[in-house]
């Protein structure tokens, strides 16, 4: 008879945060991170920056984006590969990938390899086994069906994909992707992204970068209800940081600004 774990939804969030490398001391290197994570999407998007540097800063901060080129196309350690969605995918973890290659080969794609690695000796019972573990390691916590749909469906586990997967009551947040909301319904934004402080989630900005003039424009900053006035030095900075690591030289508001922030936020 196996044992029930209970945990708090605090731990519960606390868990899935370190498992994103989303708390604690800056990994050192991409290496722990990518191995943390395993896959990126490469999101088409790019109002700010492309969604696969933006997962990257936001556990390591400042990074040489070339580095990640230069694992994709002279070291080979990383590959680009299409299942559900187009996204950076380990070699290391080349079996796995393999045996969804098999099983789906209609819908299998590989864009970066020149050769096929060889595959270890591995049975598809070790296979799982082993896609299961990276993908319990890299989310925290998880239901069977989010397992399956680590590796299989969605492969870009930032922040915004765990928390339109995880229960709204875990995080008390509403998050969904507005772009594809017509303008005058949308809530917040054509492109936002969340504000992660500890393992609460204070709040969300509207971030649009014009690379014509190099401003950073902020259609919007909106604090939840619970966030206070003392939050803003840090979100302020955080804004200043995503400035800096994609190259803009002034940030402008030109949205609203919650109540609790608009006094304190100090963009320029």
């Amino acid at each position: 008879m196996s044992n029930t774990l209970s945990i708090s939804a605090e731990e519960a969030r606390r868990l899935a945060v370190a498992s994103q490398r989303l708390a604690g001391p800056a990994p050192e290197g991409l290496w722990p991170v990518l191995r943390a994570l395993r896959c990126l999407q490469l999101d088409p998007i790019n109002v700010v920056a492309r969604g696969h540097l933006l997962v990257l800063w936001s556990r390591l901060g400042d990074f040489d984006q070339a580095e990640v080129e230069g694992l994709l196309w002279q070291d080979r350690s990383l590959f680009e590969y299409w299942a559900h969605a187009a996204s950076i995918v380990l070699t290391e973890d080349y079996p796995i990938h393999h045996l969804l290659m098999r099983r789906y080969p209609r819908d299998s794609r590989v864009w970066s390899l020149p050769s096929w690695p060889e595959v270890p000796e591995l049975d598809e019972a070790e296979i799982v086994e082993q896609a299961t573990q990276h993908a319990l390691r890299s989310l925290g916590l998880a239901r069977p069906a989010e397992i399956v749909r680590h590796f299989t469906r969605n492969r870009y586990p930032g922040l915004p994909e765990l928390l339109e997967r995880a229960p709204r009551r875990l995080w008390g947040f509403d998050f969904r992707t507005e772009m594809y909301v017509p303008k005058a319904k949308r809530l917040y934004g054509y492109y936002v992204l969340p504000i992660l402080h500890g393992d609460r989630l204070v709040g969300r900005v509207a971030p649009r970068l014009d690379r014509r003039t190099g401003v950073l424009a902020l259609e919007g900053v909106y604090a939840e209800s619970d966030a206070g006035a003392e939050l803003a030095p840090a979100v302020s900075d955080a804004i200043t940081r995503l400035a800096a690591f994609i190259g803009a030289r002034s940030i402008t508001v030109s949205g609203p600004v919650s109540e609790q922030w608009v006094d304190h936020l100090s963009v320029q």
